[in-house]
């Protein structure tokens, strides 16, 4: 069975957004990283507070996280997986970041 050429499609648009959202984030373009957030997002982070209502708290948390990221920081998206029917679209992968200087407290694993 072939994916409805919609499906295709619309799997590629939001490849691209996912793309364009880790560029952002790296080249710490808060305006860009905040461009596809709707006013009333909610999003679950694994750092309290955890969950964050709302862009301008979205939009705090990034603010404050993007001047611990190092220069040389980069990101890397493996084993992505969308899901899209209709006007509904699920996606997860894993993201990991790379390119941090030794002694930068990001680096550091948490046992």
């Amino acid at each position: 069975m072939t994916p409805e050429p919609t499906t295709a499609h619309d799997e590629a648009q939001l490849e691209q957004l996912i793309a364009d959202q880790m560029s952002a984030i790296r080249e710490k373009d808060l305006d860009r990283i905040m461009n596809s957030y709707a006013p009333d997002v909610v999003v679950f982070d694994v750092k309290p507070p955890l969950q964050i209502k709302g862009a301008d708290a979205f939009r705090w948390m990034w603010e404050v996280c993007l001047r611990y990221f190092a220069a040389s920081w980069k990101t890397e998206i493996r084993d992505l997986s969308l899901t899209v029917s209709g006007d509904l679209a699920f996606g997860h992968w894993l993201c990991r970041s790379t390119g941090m200087e030794d002694g930068h407290p990001a680096s550091q694993t948490l046992l």
